[in-house]
């Protein structure tokens, strides 16, 4: 996704909400060493898991400490970025496997235990995949905790410092894209333009020279037999004429004489 994208889904995401959580995500990749739209795509995934179990401000907020999370249990454990948000969704939705070797365990006892110490009720009794939700979310903080800071504590590392540097690097062409874009956007729409144009007028010739073709095709059909049988008269008359005895045969015969229509006499 890039940023002119983030920042739509962000519009959409977290409504009014989104100026003020790109504001954070700015100050928590400075404080990281990771780029704005790192922490920013961190917290648009996980905001759209929690906005279907919480109100959207206590769902903003679990976002932003998952989005953090993220980066520090990637730094914790050695993951990628990408791995380590793979991981926690997992344990968010159920998955309980991902997270094992990680330290954290999700089985159904233990979430209905920690749904009931948040007061989570259930509907008769049993609790909604929401509220689940909700419960996993607390166990798998409580059970990263030794996680949590890691990018801080080891900022220094060289994993840490190579995740520094391609964060640098996004931003820069993040802010070259945002420079060059108003000024590239008029001209991939005329290049667009250009090509669909250039497109029906390839379509249209073809179309054309399948219509001659065609419509030489039918005149070859339609007409050669009547040349043909035309000639074949023509040729016939000439002979009947030639082999007249009179001024007509006389004439037939000097033209013949002369070359002409001669070919037409003895059919050559």
């Amino acid at each position: 996704i890039d940023a002119e994208e983030m920042a739509s889904a962000f519009d959409v995401v977290f409504g009014s909400m989104s100026a003020d959580v790109e504001a954070w995500a700015e100050t928590t990749g400075n404080a990281l060493g990771r780029s704005t739209q790192e922490i920013m795509r961190g917290a648009l995934a996980f905001q759209e898991l929690f906005g279907k179990a919480l109100d959207p401000a206590q769902a903003a907020e679990l976002s932003r400490q998952f989005a953090v999370l993220t980066q520090d249990l990637a730094s914790f454990k050695n993951l990628s970025n990408e791995v380590a948000q793979q991981k926690l969704f997992s344990g968010l939705v159920g998955e309980a496997e991902p997270l094992r070797s990680g330290g954290v365990f999700l089985n159904e006892a233990a979430v209905q235990a920690k749904a009931a110490e948040l007061g989570l009720q259930g509907v008769n009794g049993v609790l909604t995949d929401q509220e689940k939700i909700v419960a996993r979310a607390a166990l798998i903080q409580e059970q990263l905790a030794q996680a949590s800071g890691d990018v801080e504590r080891t900022s220094d590392s060289a994993a840490n410092q190579i995740k520094t540097y391609q964060a640098a690097v996004e931003e820069l062409q993040v802010a070259i894209g945002q420079k060059l874009l108003p000024s590239l956007t008029p001209l991939i729409s005329a290049s667009a333009d250009v090509v669909n144009i250039t497109v029906k007028l390839v379509e249209g010739f073809g179309t054309l020279a399948n219509d001659a073709r065609n419509l030489a095709s039918v005149f070859d059909a339609r007409l050669s037999p009547n040349i043909s049988e035309a000639d074949a008269r023509l040729r016939g008359l000439v002979r009947t004429a030639a082999s007249a005895q009179g001024p007509i045969g006389q004439l037939v015969g000097w033209f013949a004489s002369l070359g002409m229509g001669g070919h037409i006499v003895t059919g050559k």
